[in-house]
């Protein structure tokens, strides 16, 4: 009985195993979130165009995205297209990443979030034609403020995006491992009863477990509505929520890869279990 029920709960810490690796991805390689870098591969929401987005230095060198310096038609129109495709490209990565995210854990936000993104696209999208027909740098300067004003593609809907996905995906792996309570909490009593003497440390992680899950759970709670409740007009004002939500993501974050380490050592406890019983059974009699 105890050995069954130990292989079921294996199978369990797999599927965990598998759910808590997904916020990592959701973390790494962020381009988004101006002056809110947690700096390292799996929390960089640094942005290579940080200054442009915040409406600072232009790729030119000259003004600032919303408002560049025309000293030359030509070299203002070609850098404005770039800004222009710069853009478009990462909305087509934070669509397919919204799109590679587990549905189930995203829920509604899923659908919430395409078609933000897919609005935002379309209005970077119907820039492009513009900039290309305009012919004086008063209307470049009109399109520029339009890109980054209107739209927030740097400053509101990347970080929007990234922190809800991770948001989600960690309610949804808490969620999970909560479902294996009943089976730890079972191979735990069947340990002890058959005298495992690890059965009280195996107990004293599967508290600590339930501690680091709804720590996890209470750092993100509400988070992704907050978050969703944002939009470009509120920028650079609201760029406090994005910092306050990035630090309570990798707060939550923490706390479920300390959960699954509480899961791993647990089996590791109870596999003493299994494999003493087996012992026993097998040895001679008197």
């Amino acid at each position: 009985m105890n050995k069954h029920i130990c292989t079921r709960v294996a199978a369990g810490v797999l599927a965990v195993g598998i759910a808590v690796a997904v916020p990592g991805a959701a973390f790494a390689s962020r381009s988004t979130v101006p002056a809110v870098s947690a700096g390292g591969a799996n929390a960089n929401f640094a942005s290579a165009n940080t200054s442009t987005a915040a409406g600072g230095s232009s790729t030119a060198g000259s003004g600032s995205a919303s408002n560049p310096v025309c000293a030359k038609f030509s070299t203002l129109q070609t850098t404005l297209e770039g800004q222009l495709s710069s853009r478009v490209t990462l909305l087509n990565t934070l669509t397919s990443r919204v799109n590679g995210a587990n549905a189930t854990y995203l829920g509604s936000d899923k659908a919430t979030l395409l078609a933000d993104l897919s609005s935002e696209l379309s209005g970077i999208q119907g820039l492009q034609p513009v900039v290309q027909g305009d012919t004086t740098c008063a209307e470049l300067k009109t399109a520029a403020h339009t890109m980054v004003y209107t739209y927030r593609v740097y400053m509101v809907m990347a970080p929007q995006t990234d922190l809800t996905v991770a948001t989600d995906t960690e309610t949804g792996v808490a969620a999970y491992i909560q479902t294996l309570y009943p089976k730890i909490a079972a191979a735990i009593q069947a340990a002890q009863n058959s005298g495992n003497p690890n059965a009280g440390a195996a107990q004293a992680s599967f508290t600590d477990l339930q501690s680091q899950v709804t720590a996890a759970q209470g750092a993100v709670s509400g988070l992704s509505a907050q978050l969703l409740a944002q939009n470009p007009s509120g920028a650079p004002g609201n760029s406090g929520v994005f910092t306050s939500a990035r630090n309570s993501v990798t707060t939550a974050r923490g706390d479920l890869k300390a959960a699954r380490a509480d899961i791993k050592q647990i089996m590791t406890d109870l596999k003493v279990s299994t494999t003493s019983s087996s012992g026993t059974s097998a040895a001679p009699q008197g």
